[in-house]
């Protein structure tokens, strides 16, 4: 095993030719001498991870996943079972920071409702909360996987004011394929309850001011399914696109269509995911959002924007 890491490690280290590298990748062996070369880095990286955790939380870490992230100078504490958080922000890096660090701005003025869409394991819904505990929020994962750990993140911060939903939101009342994180039809899928947003704030009289949606390719049908909420009440709105290939039932430019016709206006914020100094670029041309103006990077971190309205 180590002359074969070995072998793989001289490779990287001494191939320069372009060519040399696209006959490796017309193999079909160029991702899997990747992962082989990059693997012992990263075992010994989660390795000093899972040290420094049990140093930071307690040996019970181990069993209980349960520790504390600190975003925009606000700790709060968090289940984590399968460290889709902790390692990064023991690392020094917070997700998503300058939408934390934005979002933190507009909390300070008492918004009416945070609306956390395909919250996962409850990241902004505790975040936010921990800024803010008189905001209502109301969370949605339709995810038989995820949920449980949404209520568990909920629990630990002991907070009245945390509603959360175990639906779909979509364009239509229906029972919808889901799986993982987004509506699929694979042979792990299973059935979820699907409800527009603007029938379910009616039954549940919400009013809705900023939302953040992630939902992973569902994005046309949550926000067709709010065209209300979109036209008559919220006002800030965080939305990650994903590429078309991923997007159900809508194109993405009907998605902006919809946000432009329902008044907003539309930022692009670049590198959302590693740089807290990124701009807020005004969207001059809707076009950039096309599938053959998106750069590989963007392909693979997504893309996110920021719609708001001007308040009177």
């Amino acid at each position: 095993m180590k002359f074969i890491l070995k072998v793989i490690s001289h490779i990287f280290k001494t191939i320069r030719s372009q060519w040399l590298i696209n006959i490796i990748k017309s193999l079909g062996i160029y991702s899997l001498l990747q992962k082989i070369y990059y693997f012992p880095s990263r075992m010994q990286n989660k390795i000093q991870i899972r040290q420094e955790c049990i140093r930071r939380f307690g040996k019970e870490f181990k069993i209980t996943r349960i520790g504390s992230l600190t975003v925009q100078n606000i700790t709060f504490p968090f289940y984590d079972p399968e460290g889709c958080y902790i390692p990064q922000n023991i690392n020094g890096r917070e997700y998503e920071p300058k939408v934390t660090s934005h979002l933190e701005q507009l909390l300070k003025n008492d918004p009416v409702s945070f609306i956390d869409i395909g919250a996962h394991y409850g990241f902004f819904t505790s975040y936010v909360n921990s800024l803010n505990k008189k905001i209502p929020i109301y969370s949605f994962e339709p995810s038989k996987i995820f949920y449980p750990i949404l209520e568990k993140n909920k629990n630990l911060l002991q907070s009245e004011s945390i509603k959360t939903c175990k639906i779909a939101l979509s364009d239509k009342e229906e029972e919808i394929f889901f799986e993982n994180r987004s509506f699929q039809k694979t042979k792990k899928s299973y059935m979820v309850k699907g409800i527009p947003f603007d029938i379910f704030k009616t039954m549940e009289n919400i009013v809705a001011d900023i939302v953040k949606i992630d939902v992973h390719g569902g994005e046309g049908k949550v926000l067709f399914g709010m065209k209300d909420a979109l036209k008559n009440e919220i006002k800030h709105l965080y939305l990650e696109i994903h590429p078309q290939e991923m997007i159900m039932d809508y194109t993405i430019e009907e998605i902006i269509d919809l946000i432009l016709e329902s008044g907003f206006t539309i930022y692009e914020i670049d590198e959302f995911r590693i740089n807290e100094n990124s701009d807020f670029k005004p969207l001059a041309d809707p076009d950039v959002f096309k599938q053959k103006n998106w750069t590989s990077r963007q392909i693979a971190d997504r893309r996110m924007v920021y719609c708001t309205k001007k308040t009177s």
